[in-house]
This record gives C-alpha cells, sequence and structure tokens, in this order.
C-alpha cells in the first residue's frame, strides 16, 4: 500500500514543513479514496432503489403480497437513509477536522497555512474540493431516497384504494349472489304455495266414484284445478312481468318520440 501510495504522489509538488499536518498528505488521500469508494456505493444503491410495477391477477391475495413487497421496500429505503444520514455525519466530521468547511479565505488566514507554500496551498483546495463533492453526493443520494419514499407511500396509498374497489366488487356480487339465492327460494315458496291445493284439488276430484278418469264428472276437475293453477303461476310471475313490462314500455317510448319528430 505504501509504495501504491508513494508512486502515485511522485509527480505531487507537495512540500512538507514543520507543520504536522503536511506529513499526513497521504493518510488523507488515502482515507478520501476509502470514502469515495463507500459513498458511490451508497449513492448507486439510492439510485437503483426504484420503485418497479408487480404484475398481479387483479385478485386480493396477489395485491396483498403486493403490498408486503412494498412495505419491505419501504423499510429498505428507511434503512438506506440512515446509512446515507451516518455517512453524512462522519463526512461533516472530517471537514471540521480538516477545516475544509471553511471558506477559502478564512482557511488561508488560519495559522496552518500561514508557513504553506503556493503548492500545498493548490493541492489543500484541491482536497477541500474533493470532500465537498463528495458531500454533495451524499446529499443527493438523501434527497433521492426521499423521492422514493414519497413515491412507495404514493404506491401504497393507491393500492389500498384499489383493494378497497376490489373488496367493495367482491362484496356486491356476494349480496347480488344471495339475492338471486332468496329470489330463487322465495319463488319456489310460491311454486309450492300453488302446487298445493292443486295436488289436494285433484286428491279430491280423483278418488274414484263419478270423478275418476273416464267419468262423466271428470272434466269438472280441470275446470276448477286449470284455472286455480294458472292464478297461482301469475301471482309467483308478476313481479318479473312488471319488470319486463317496464323496460319495454321505457324502449318504446324513445322510438315513439322519433317518430313525433
Amino acid at each position: 500500500m505504501f509504495d501504491f501510495l508513494t508512486a502515485a504522489h511522485k509527480e505531487s509538488k507537495y512540500e512538507y514543513s514543520e507543520n504536522p499536518f503536511s506529513a499526513t498528505v497521504y493518510a488523507r488521500n488515502f482515507v478520501r479514496v476509502a470514502w469515495e469508494a463507500e459513498i458511490d456505493h451508497r449513492s448507486n444503491c439510492s439510485y437503483s432503489m426504484v420503485v418497479e410495477g408487480v404484475k398481479n391477477d387483479e385478485s386480493l391475495e396477489a395485491i396483498r403480497l403486493h403490498d408486503r413487497r412494498v412495505i419491505e421496500g419501504y423499510s429498505s429505503l428507511i434503512v438506506e437513509r440512515m446509512r446515507v444520514q451516518y455517512v453524512r455525519r462522519q463526512i461533516t466530521r472530517i471537514l471540521r477536522a480538516f477545516q475544509y468547511n471553511l471558506d477559502s479565505s478564512s482557511r488561508l488566514n488560519s495559522d496552518r497555512c500561514q508557513k504553506w507554500k503556493g503548492s500545498n496551498i493548490e493541492e489543500i483546495e484541491q482536497e477541500s474540493s474533493f470532500w465537498k463533492f463528495l458531500e454533495k453526493e451524499l446529499e443527493l443520494a438523501e434527497i433521492q431516497i426521499d423521492q422514493h419514499m414519497v413515491e412507495y407511500a404514493q404506491r401504497a396509498a393507491l393500492n389500498e384504494a384499489y383493494e378497497n374497489r376490489v373488496q367493495t366488487f367482491e362484496a356486491n356480487k356476494q349480496t347480488m349472489a344471495a339475492n338471486r339465492q332468496a329470489r330463487s327460494a322465495g319463488q319456489l315458496t310460491k311454486i309450492a304455495t300453488a302446487v298445493v291445493p292443486s295436488t289436494v284439488v285433484a286428491s279430491i276430484f280423483s278418488m274414484g266414484g263419478n270423478f275418476a278418469a273416464g267419468e262423466k264428472l271428470f272434466p269438472i276437475y280441470w275446470v276448477i284445478s286449470l284455472p286455480v293453477t294458472l292464478a297461482l303461476l301469475i301471482w309467483v310471475l308478476h313481479e318479473e312481468i312488471s319488470k319486463a313490462w317496464s323496460k319495454a314500455t321505457v324502449r318504446r317510448r324513445p322510438k315513439e318520440h322519433e317518430f313525433d319528430g
């Protein structure tokens, strides 16, 4: 590592002085390179954590599975933002320790820079700009993560609204099915009500004697039972007939208006 750093600084015009800070140039650059790698990794993570669309079959199970993934992604963003904030605090401490947080005029007037030569001052200014660039990269990474978190929150709200809509649709379907079953049960009850009297009448007139099949009073059974059965059937189907008649009337009215025009 020392040989690598020495080779990298052969062309440097940096000159050392009795100021101990001047002897830390290799260590400072090594620390900066290490932090550059860490910050580059954090920046790439922040930009790669984009919300991806997940296709589903629009069922409640698929929506809830996607919601769990959204929650996991949101939790990952929170952890990543905490890491970026920690790195930003460390960079701020380094800037303060090296006095890179000062402006150029204040830094040049400090006791540390009074005995430095022009080439040293130029390198210090360059180092300061590098560290500030890294600080800016962390700031942008945190902003990017915050934007992703807002997008996650918006997407979660949309998914919740869509899930509520699907639940309402499913509830309506179940209600319609229950209504159909209730209507069918009611019709069966009415039919049973109609059949029972007819059965009683049939049993009475079919007991034998003059009302038996082929006898002279047998037609009386049909005269009595058929009207009763038809009346009961009309009563059973009255609601459906009324609805059909109303629909036919509504459809007929626009046509009549067209002919009148």
